[in-house]
């Protein structure tokens, strides 16, 4: 149900997310994984964060259950690039202790990932040390 909801979010089909991760998000700026696709989106589990983008001077407050999206892919001239103001840094409230700091990352591909993903041969770890030159 977490993938629906985040699919809407992103106006997306289900099938164009990447698989959803949880992640113990970076304190440090450029530390947070930006993800494979042109849109992200962060769904905090902590009773409270913040996520601060500085590149665009925004600090927006989470609570457990929230969830957030933005685009990862700016335009010029008529080029998709990376959008560099969207690296991003959290903090974690001070009154949460030691306690875990999790979220979890959503990220959105161009295409339909998840067939793509079903195209691949999964090679097992151990023949590829076989296959190595």
């Amino acid at each position: 149900q977490l993938e629906m909801r985040l699919a809407s979010l992103c106006c997306v089909e289900p099938s164009r997310l990447c698989a959803l991760r949880i992640v113990k998000p970076s304190c440090h700026f450029g530390f947070s994984n930006r993800g494979v696709g042109n849109q992200a989106a962060y769904v905090c589990l902590n009773p409270r964060e913040e996520v601060v983008f500085p590149g665009v001077g925004l600090k927006v407050v989470l609570r457990a259950g929230d969830a957030l999206s933005w685009s990862n892919v700016c335009t010029n001239d008529d080029r998709l690039m990376e959008d560099s103001r969207t690296i991003r840094f959290h903090t974690k409230d001070e009154s949460m202790g030691p306690s875990p700091f999790l979220g979890v990352d959503a990220y959105v591909h161009e295409e339909d990932f998840r067939e793509l993903q079903n195209l691949r041969k999964f090679v097992p770890d151990s023949l590829t040390e076989m296959l190595a030159p």
